[in-house]
């Protein structure tokens, strides 16, 4: 009776762990959503991924993984954008104007990233046209949007796995003066791939790029007005630069920077 008892406490056990974990992975599964136009089936299909969260500052945070193609690129702007008004934050939400205004800043931030991605992946002066792994740095390099006497609204950055940056810490010595002899050799920038690689490894603290929207933009219509834009533009992605004016900040005018 002893042994049967002790063999029905383990087999119970065993269930109860087992249920444990199922809950887990789907609490996880469904902590970490996906957003956007793109289902998660066609994220799989093309192989990256984003997470949206918010930090303790209130600060909405996007990290992308392995988006290293244009189309991946443009799908994690698309993403990003759709998600704003799902996955509002302290700082970017429809309560009142300010929230509002704030989500406008970050909408015209990403139309002015994107508008230059695609340039310079697709710039028809091959003279002009940057290499392949100076656009990768300038994409998954850390953007943080910033606002005067505010927390950030926005982090948009690149999630490297544990166990990737584990790896490439312990090949760097190696595999980071291969990797920069192979783009010097290819005529691509190896100053582009060591900023890229050491950013994976050290981390998304390293030179994060700030955009200060106070500083560039401004809203073109009245207080009361905001909302309405605001369905617009969601309406109609591009009518974003007839509602925030301002030029292009250098920061992102600038991918050397």
């Amino acid at each position: 009776k002893t042994k049967m008892k002790s063999m029905a406490q383990k087999v119970f056990s065993n269930t109860a762990a087992a249920q444990q974990a199922s809950t887990l992975a789907a609490g996880t599964a469904s902590a970490t959503r996906h957003y956007g136009a793109t289902a998660p089936a066609a994220m799989a299909e093309r192989g990256h991924r984003l997470t949206m969260s918010q930090n303790r500052r209130g600060t909405l945070v996007a990290e992308h993984s392995v988006a290293w193609t244009l189309d991946a690129q443009r799908d994690v702007f698309a993403e990003v954008r759709s998600s704003l008004l799902e996955h509002q934050t302290r700082h970017i939400h429809t309560r009142d104007p300010e929230g509002v205004g704030n989500t406008l800043m970050v909408l015209r931030f990403l139309h002015d990233l994107e508008t230059k991605v695609h340039e310079l992946q697709n710039d028809g002066d091959e003279e002009q046209h940057l290499d392949a792994w100076s656009a990768l740095d300038y994409f998954c390099r850390p953007w943080v949007v910033t606002k005067s006497k505010n927390d950030p609204l926005l982090c948009l950055q690149e999630h490297v796995p544990p166990l990737n940056r584990a790896l490439c810490g312990v090949c760097w010595p190696v595999g980071l003066s291969l990797g920069a002899l192979g783009a010097w050799v290819t005529m691509q920038s190896p100053e582009a791939f060591c900023r890229l690689h050491v950013r994976r490894i050290v981390g998304n603290r390293l030179r994060p790029t700030k955009v200060n929207v106070d500083s560039t933009y401004r809203l073109a219509c009245a207080t009361f007005e905001v909302e309405a834009a605001l369905k617009e533009v969601m309406d109609a992605p591009r009518r974003i630069c007839d509602v925030v004016k301002g030029e292009i900040p250098s920061t992102i005018a600038t991918p050397s920077t």
